[in-house]
């Protein structure tokens, strides 16, 4: 959840980023935010339940990315589904694309 949450903030971020330096529409920002939030959504939606594992997980960036491609696949655990947050990110990516043609003026 705090995953989502930073890259959330980050989404935003980047959005504004984008509507104050490039000038952008603001309905392009809208639509940058939109298709940025429901990929992170899709994206989570189905996660491995590592608080329900007792192993110890490595700490740092680095270090964790290279367990789960080399060691994470022996461990054979069940992938938790979160259906909000998978019809909720198919919903932004469509509004996403219906807004984006939304003539700007």
């Amino acid at each position: 959840m705090r995953t989502v949450i930073a890259l959330s903030f980050a989404a935003l971020a980047i959005a504004v980023f984008m509507k104050l330096v490039f000038a952008i529409a603001t309905i392009k920002a809208v639509v940058l935010f939109l298709g940025l939030q429901g990929t992170i959504f899709l994206a989570s939606a189905l996660s491995p339940p590592h608080e329900e594992m007792k192993l110890a997980r490595p700490k740092g960036l680095l270090k964790r990315l290279r367990y789960e491609i080399t060691e994470g696949r022996n461990l054979n655990y069940p992938i938790n589904y979160n259906p909000m947050y998978f019809y909720g990110g198919l919903l932004l990516l469509a509004l996403s694309f219906v807004l984006s043609e939304v003539p700007t003026s």
